[in-house]
């Protein structure tokens, strides 16, 4: 997810009247541009506390630069006198912030336009800050599935000799059985037999 950028540049006077095309030139450059919210508002010595001026700076949350013709710590004085408050964090053109005992989780990155000639020069500075503050992701590989444990063998005694497969006779597989011929002294003579019956008679 990117981060955008909010700028706050203040209207003091700068020193010379040759600076204002440029504070003009800054303005044009940086509305607009992709992740920049720029905000514009008066001296902050004269700011009123129900101003819109002062609305926009309550509205404003998070680290911030500011774009002043004053210097950073004469910046961060007035800012802190109407309860901005921030702790100046270095960047490329303020490399060596001194402490300034603010004890917020705001950063303020504080630049003096003295310091620039033209305004590609600060807009490319504020891109600069703008991108190495992104959110940078990191790609985790994900560990590869457990698996599941085999379920173990049982174990066999070596003494003991495996029993004997029964065999399982096949259902389609009967054998038909064969009617038993009767011996020939268990057969009866008819005749025989008739004849004693007849000898029984009175």
């Amino acid at each position: 997810m990117a981060v955008r950028l909010s700028v706050i540049m203040i209207h003091t006077p700068p020193a010379g009247s040759g600076k204002q095309p440029l504070a003009e030139s800054i303005v044009g450059e940086l509305i607009g541009l992709p992740g920049i919210d720029l905000t514009l508002i008066g001296p902050l010595q004269s700011l009123a506390e129900s101003s819109t001026d002062r609305l926009s700076l309550d509205a404003i949350s998070g680290d911030v630069a500011t774009l002043d013709w004053q210097t950073p710590e004469q910046s961060l004085s007035d800012l802190s006198t109407i309860g901005f408050q921030g702790s100046r964090a270095l960047h490329t053109n303020d490399p060596q912030p001194p402490e300034n005992g603010a004890n917020t989780p705001r950063r303020i990155y504080a630049f003096d336009l003295n310091q620039f000639s033209d305004a590609s020069t600060l807009v490319s500075a504020l891109v600069q800050l703008r991108d190495h503050r992104q959110v940078k992701t990191i790609s985790m590989s994900l560990a590869p599935p457990r698996q599941r444990p085999t379920a173990a063998k049982p174990m066999t005694n070596p003494m003991t000799k495996p029993a004997a497969a029964t065999p399982i006779a096949s259902p389609t597989s009967k054998t038909a059985e064969v009617p038993e011929t009767p011996r020939k002294s268990e057969l009866i003579d008819l005749d025989e037999l008739l004849d004693q019956l007849d000898q029984l008679d009175p």
